[in-house]
């Protein structure tokens, strides 16, 4: 998104993506794709400790750097 008040934008997320007001550049896109700033924090099943979550991502940025 466009950023309010700070140097850098925010992140918009829909299951729909009609819902979306300002669509990812192709460049941001790439860069989300191919780097590990793309892979998300997840919790599945909504029952995760905020330090399993982030020991699933680092997990997650290891696998994709080998």
């Amino acid at each position: 998104t466009k950023p309010v008040g700070r140097p850098c934008g925010g992140t918009q997320a829909s299951l729909d993506a009609n819902e979306i007001e300002t669509p990812i550049s192709s460049s941001e896109m790439e860069i989300l794709q191919t780097t590990t700033r793309g892979i998300p924090f997840r919790d599945p099943h909504h029952v995760w400790t905020h330090r399993q979550i982030i020991r699933d991502r680092e997990n997650r940025v290891l696998a994709h750097k080998k």
